[in-house]
C-alpha cells in the first residue's frame, strides 16, 4: 500500500474500494490472481486487525479505507 499510493497526510493514506480494487484485482482471470473476495474477506480483514488498515467511510457502496504510512515501534 505504502508504495503503490501518496499519504494525504504525512502518516496516513486514504484510499477508496474502487481504487484498490482496480489497483490489485486486475486480470482476476490468471492464475494467482488476486480477486476482490481474497482482498476483502481475507486481506483487508488481516491488515484491519493488524491496526495498519481500517474502513473510515461506508456511504452506500462508497467505502474509504485509510492505511498507516509508518511502522509501529521495532520491537
Amino acid at each position: 500500500m505504502r508504495r503503490e499510493f501518496k499519504a494525504a497526510r504525512s502518516d496516513t493514506i486514504y484510499v477508496t474500494r474502487s481504487e484498490l480494487t482496480r489497483r490489485f484485482c486486475h486480470n482476476t482471470g490468471r492464475q494467482g490472481a488476486t480477486t476482490p473476495d481474497e482482498l476483502y474477506l481475507q486481506i483487508m480483514p488481516e491488515l484491519e486487525r493488524q491496526g495498519d488498515a481500517v474502513r473510515v467511510l461506508k456511504e452506500g457502496k462508497f467505502e474509504v479505507y485509510a492505511f498507516r504510512t509508518e511502522f509501529g515501534p521495532s520491537t
